[in-house]
């Protein structure tokens, strides 16, 4: 595992300008927020969070096709267990290509 991965933290993003139309394909829509704005606002929490606990936060696009091939191959609905799957799939060095930003500072002893 390469260091930008050992204390890292993955998390499902969406970008903007695809939310709509990834939520709409989402088995779970209905728990996911309606605009991409209020989505955003959670999410930029959660990921401070993260940050302030010492990792380095890496966003995983959940939007896009390779998600989608990574739920079909696996049988698995869209939805937000197969989003946290992937994001992790990351970590172990899986599907890397779709980590989009590396945010975040490093764990310090």
């Amino acid at each position: 595992m390469t260091g930008l991965y050992r204390n890292g933290c993955m998390l499902p993003w969406f970008r903007r300008e695809r939310y709509d139309e990834a939520r709409a394909r989402m088995a779970d829509a209905d728990r996911l927020p309606a605009s991409f704005d209020e989505w955003l606002e959670h999410a930029e929490r959660r990921e401070q969070q993260r940050i302030r606990a010492g990792l380095s936060v890496h966003r995983v696009n959940v939007d896009d096709d390779l998600f989608v091939r990574f739920c079909a191959e696996r049988h698995e609905p869209l939805d937000g267990n197969a989003r946290m799957r992937f994001a992790a799939d990351h970590r172990i060095g899986m599907f890397n290509p779709n980590v989009a930003v590396h945010r975040g500072a490093k764990r310090t002893r």
